[in-house]
């Protein structure tokens, strides 16, 4: 999960979230109604995707089921345990895949500086559900009406992203100088599924053919599907969808559910 920067980010991004869905009724501070929606998205959805980010890396290789070939030539369940020093992989056999029989399962151990047979790497791979954040700087809106193309750039645009995803893990051993073997894990992450979250984006004359005649930065609520690659720690995520315009005046909002194409960037640093 991104930390420190990211944070503040949100923290910021919820602030003024809060400060635009709440006025004054009487002598109380009540939610808008077409504030409602995203309030309670942002409360419930952004909270258990940053729980679910900081259960473990997701770059790195955690205790627990994967495929591998490492065993047999054809894909199997194995059960993968790493410690500080060592990675044990555990064969399942075909009358039992739920459980290992530690002292009996057939293993593999790949230490530091020793790898367990006359290999080239070893591979790992894992299918899981993804929860997780992404931030949306770039944005591009192709031509509409009498409005050229635009590229959009703003820290103000997140969303909370749900997908499959693939994990890839390469154990490979190179030689060092001092004619050692050194133990090297490269990940790779794939994912592709869908996004819904809060940004903002400038409203004038301009973008509603005059019906607003003045300039004020509104929310928007961008929606649609990603595609996200992982190396190591760093990621990136090719986004296509559109954005609902959060305000009175969308009706004359020129860009409202048009198409556009972003780019994400991440830097995992758990």
């Amino acid at each position: 999960m991104q930390k420190p920067a990211a944070m503040i980010c949100w923290v910021g991004w919820a602030a003024r979230l809060v400060c635009s869905a709440v006025k004054m009724s009487g002598n109380k501070f009540v939610i808008t109604r077409e504030w409602l929606l995203p309030v309670m998205a942002a409360t419930i959805f952004i909270p258990a995707g940053c729980r679910t980010l900081e259960q473990s890396s997701k770059y790195g290789l955690n205790e627990g089921w994967y495929k591998s070939t490492i065993f047999t030539d054809s894909i199997k369940k194995v059960y993968v345990v790493p410690a500080n020093e060592a990675i044990t992989a555990f064969a399942t056999t075909a009358a039992n895949q739920q459980f290992i029989d530690s002292t009996q399962a057939p293993r593999l151990v790949f230490t530091l500086n020793e790898k367990p047979a006359a290999s080239t790497g070893y591979s790992f791979r894992q299918h899981s559900f993804d929860v997780d954040v992404l931030t949306i700087p770039i944005k591009y809106r192709p031509r509409v009406g009498t409005l050229s193309n635009q590229v959009i750039t703003s820290v103000l645009n997140g969303a909370v992203y749900i997908g499959r995803r693939t994990d890839i893990y390469h154990v490979q051993y190179k030689q060092t100088p001092f004619r050692t073997l050194k133990r090297n894990i490269t990940h790779y992450g794939f994912s592709f599924g869908v996004f819904s979250g809060i940004g903002s984006t400038m409203i004038d004359p301009g973008v509603t053919d005059g019906y607003v005649n003045f300039t004020y930065e509104g929310f928007i609520n961008p929606t649609g599907i990603a595609a996200i690659v992982g190396i190591n720690r760093f990621g990136f995520g090719l986004l296509a969808g559109i954005d609902n315009f959060i305000d009175r005046n969308r009706r004359y909002w020129a860009y409202r559910g048009k198409p556009w194409l972003g780019l994400s960037l991440g830097l995992n640093l758990n």
